[in-house]
């Protein structure tokens, strides 16, 4: 089944899993994670991928955002199968065109948010003016100004994942993964995420990929596909302003 609606195909393929398949071995079985799973992200959507616990959703971003190789199948990303590939191409792929944030945040306590945005800018040498310079803008846009020098200590969960969000922005990817990034915020701040994230997609056509288990999330994203027992099961394409 195609997972493009007739509006969705005018659109141009940033990145697709063909035939995925991911599994693992546990000493009494392997379990299979992915199956023959076919997923297109469109340049300019903001995807949702929703599904039961443990169906593989954080697999297929960590498959499709090079953190994690298929047993078989494809990830096509401007045409190359990135896993066939050299080693320096996928580093440059992971840090140059994707951003991943994370349910829990995962920013070094002892950094301040600025500091923390800054850090994927700074892995790439890009120097420390430069990295200041697109943190602080990025924190701006986000709503930190006034809290880039905070740690995240003393920042609320909300404000935690808006450095995350600036933090994955910073590099200017093609596309940024969202795994769960609202599942430890209440609804106000939820809300609050998703409207940002919408921001930035119209704002700079910024492509977004976001796992999520909450239907009221999904609701608010372009369009949505179901992950179910490994493979893509039904799409939905949502009507957002």
């Amino acid at each position: 089944m195609s997972d493009l609606s007739s509006n969705a195909r005018k659109q141009k393929c940033l990145i697709e899993a063909v035939d995925v398949d991911k599994s693992y071995a546990t000493p009494r079985e392997i379990i299979h994670v992915l199956i023959q799973t076919r997923l297109q992200v469109l340049s300019g959507e903001v995807l949702g991928i929703v599904g039961a616990s443990g169906v593989g959703k954080s697999t297929l971003l960590h498959v499709m955002g090079g953190l994690d190789k298929p047993i078989t199948g494809s990830v096509l990303f401007q045409g190359k199968d990135i896993y066939k590939q050299s080693n320096s191409y996928l580093e440059n792929f992971r840090n140059g065109h994707i951003g991943f944030v994370f349910q829990f945040f995962n920013l070094l306590p002892d950094f301040t948010a600025l500091e923390n945005a800054m850090l994927p800018a700074l892995i790439r040498n890009q120097g420390n003016r430069f990295a200041k310079e697109k943190a602080e803008h990025l924190l701006c846009e986000v709503g930190m100004k006034d809290r880039m020098h905070h740690k995240p200590s003393e920042l609320s969960g909300g404000e935690s994942q808006r450095v995350a969000l600036a933090r994955g922005l910073v590099n200017q990817p093609d596309l940024l993964f969202a795994d769960e990034p609202t599942g430890n915020l209440d609804h106000h701040a939820s809300d609050q995420l998703i409207e940002l994230i919408r921001k930035l997609n119209r704002e700079f056509n910024q492509t977004f990929v976001v796992v999520t288990h909450s239907q009221r999330v999904a609701e608010q994203l372009d369009r949505v596909v179901e992950l179910v027992d490994g493979k893509i099961s039904a799409v939905r394409q949502n009507l957002v302003i």
